[in-house]
């Protein structure tokens, strides 16, 4: 099963992440994160050691053979460039989140 998992929220929701990585454990199933809005900033590198859960499952997910993208207008708003961007997780667009929602058969939203 395709599962996609939107963040766009200030705070994080580690339940939903942790999910996302649970998920992508069980064979069968693909899972593609979409960080946008404020979420975007869990993307960058360095954080302070609190928001490291965020790149230690990221990379999990990752590592599991699954996609992490974060929207390319909000990291422009931020001014977060590609190189502050946790290695792995990409730039994506709009149309990007639009052919993976087309992609899924499963869309989860935080």
């Amino acid at each position: 099963m395709k599962n996609l998992f939107i963040f766009s929220g200030r705070k994080l929701d580690l339940m939903g992440l942790t999910l996302a990585e649970n998920i992508s454990k069980v064979d069968g199933e693909l899972v593609k994160v979409f960080l946008m809005e404020d979420a975007v900033n869990y993307a960058r590198k360095s954080l302070p050691e609190a928001y490291n859960s965020f790149e230690s499952r990221a990379n999990r997910i990752l590592d599991n053979g699954n996609e992490v993208n974060v929207c390319d207008t909000c990291v422009s708003n931020r001014n977060i460039s590609k190189d502050d961007i946790i290695e792995g997780i990409n730039i994506g667009s709009l149309t990007s989140l639009t052919e993976w929602s087309i992609w899924a058969d499963k869309v989860f939203n935080f």
